[in-house]
C-alpha cells in the first residue's frame, strides 16, 4: 500500500511539472490564435507583441513559434522557409493600435489585428458578412512532401462578434 502511495505521490510530481513546463511555453495572455495541423500534434502559435507602454510593437506585431507537442512541448521559432512561405504573415498596415495583415501562404483573406473592447489584442476577419474574432485554424494535409504539401483543406474556426457563436470557414486551397 506505501509502494502505492509513494507511486502515485510521484505520478501526481510528474504530472505537475510537465503541465507547469508547458504552461512556460506558451503565452495565454498575449495569445492571439493557433493553427493545428493533421499532420501531428505541433502547434503554431500567434501572440502580439507589444512595448512596454502597452502598444503594438511596430516593427513585429505579432510573435510566431511553434509549440512542439511531439518534442515534449518545447518552444521553437519558425524556420526561415515556414516563415516566408507557409506560416508567416504580411503586414500591410501597421499603426497605433492594429495593423492589417495576410498569410504569405494564403493572399485572398485580410485579417485585422486591433484592441478589443475589453482591452485585450484580438484577431479579427470577415466569414459569412459577419465579424468574427479568430480563435484557431486547421490544416489537413494529405500527402506530399516537405517543400510541396497537399493541403485538401483549411478551416477557419471564429467568434461571432454580435452572436458570441461559433462560425467555421472551408477554405479549398
Amino acid at each position: 500500500m506505501i509502494r502505492f502511495q509513494n507511486f502515485l505521490i510521484i505520478l501526481g510530481l510528474y504530472i505537475l511539472i510537465l503541465f507547469e513546463a508547458s504552461a512556460l511555453t506558451e503565452n495565454p495572455g498575449n495569445s492571439l490564435f493557433k493553427i493545428s495541423r493533421s499532420r501531428d500534434a505541433d502547434v503554431i502559435c500567434y501572440d502580439v507583441s507589444l512595448e512596454d507602454d502597452g502598444r503594438l510593437n511596430p516593427n513585429s506585431p505579432v510573435n510566431i513559434y511553434w509549440i512542439r507537442r511531439t518534442k515534449g512541448s518545447v518552444r521553437e521559432p519558425l524556420t526561415w522557409i515556414q516563415n516566408r512561405y507557409s506560416y508567416g504573415i504580411k503586414f500591410l498596415e501597421t499603426s497605433g493600435d492594429h495593423a492589417k495583415f495576410r498569410f504569405v501562404s494564403f493572399d485572398n483573406k485580410e485579417f485585422m489585428l486591433e484592441r478589443s473592447d475589453e482591452g485585450r489584442f484580438r484577431v479579427y476577419a470577415a466569414m459569412d458578412n459577419k465579424t468574427v474574432i479568430v480563435e484557431r485554424i486547421f490544416v489537413q494535409f494529405d500527402g506530399g512532401t516537405f517543400l510541396a504539401p497537399v493541403i485538401s483543406e483549411v478551416i477557419l474556426y471564429g467568434r461571432d462578434v454580435e452572436s458570441g457563436l461559433l462560425l467555421t470557414e472551408d477554405i479549398r486551397p
